[in-house]
């Protein structure tokens, strides 16, 4: 059977998708309307955030494919903050290409560990007319910058889940494992160790971890991230945590 599967078009989520071939039929598309075809019924698969999930929590009866998945541990050089030097207050912060999850973990990181609480905006901005600004990989950073992911762990002592593949309840399929595995990246392992380059004479090397397979750490550290979610009123609802190959049946 060939599926029609819906992805986020990001930079970022590529690797979990970029050797489709002949195993389904790909739809590149935004993190809200990849939730919109799961939910209507148009795919059969969705990459979907962690906040798109819970927005069609409540509106059908969903499991997570538990094969690839996009989540960090500690250092990933996956996002950065970079400032200016010497600044009293951070007033304005420019993310230009971000999705709606990926600015409202930011947001949320940097109300939890430091008090900012600056919204992250988008669109035509000139970076160097702002006090701070958000880039995909560690190249893209200025000078002064922090790593997201870094961050994250050091504040939740959790993995940060980014993306996850969710298909509706009735089908459950189990080939589904093995398509989701297919088109990945030829290259992708598990998880991926990231070493900071820097000059060990001056700085303390800092690694972490870009993680590319399910387990039960990124489940929990799901379940995790949906109550921060939840607490700072990012989402209406906690989502149920289902997987696929589990029987439910007794919570019917």
């Amino acid at each position: 059977m060939k599926y029609k599967i819906a992805v986020i078009e990001n930079k970022l989520f590529e690797p979990l998708y970029n050797n489709i071939g002949s195993d389904g039929v790909i739809i590149k598309t935004t993190e809200e309307k990849a939730a919109e075809l799961l939910q209507s019924n148009q795919v059969d698969i969705a990459l979907l955030t962690p906040t798109a999930f819970a927005k069609i929590s409540r509106k059908g009866d969903w499991r997570i494919i538990p094969s690839t998945v996009l989540a960090t541990k500690g250092y990933a050089e996956l996002l950065t903050l970079s400032f200016k030097q010497n600044l009293n207050s951070i007033d304005s912060i420019y993310f230009e290409d971000a999705n709606y999850y990926l600015k409202s973990i930011i947001q949320l990181l940097l109300a939890e560990k430091f008090d900012i609480h600056t919204k992250i905006s988008s669109g035509n901005v000139n970076i160097e007319e702002v006090d701070a600004y958000i880039s995909y990989f560690a190249e893209n950073a200025g000078d002064f910058s922090i790593d997201i992911s870094e961050e994250w762990f050091d504040a939740f002592e959790f993995p940060l889940p980014i993306a996850f593949w969710v298909t509706c309840g009735e089908i459950e399929n189990a080939d589904m494992l093995e398509i989701t595995d297919n088109i990945k990246d030829n290259l992708l392992s598990n998880k991926e160790t990231i070493n900071e380059r820097t000059d060990t004479a001056k700085y303390q090397e800092r690694s972490g971890e870009i993680i590319w397979k399910w387990s039960e750490e990124i489940e929990s550290a799901l379940d995790k991230t949906m109550d921060l979610l939840f607490y700072h009123q990012i989402i209406d609802d906690i989502p149920d945590t289902k997987i696929l190959g589990r029987d439910y049946s007794d919570d019917d």
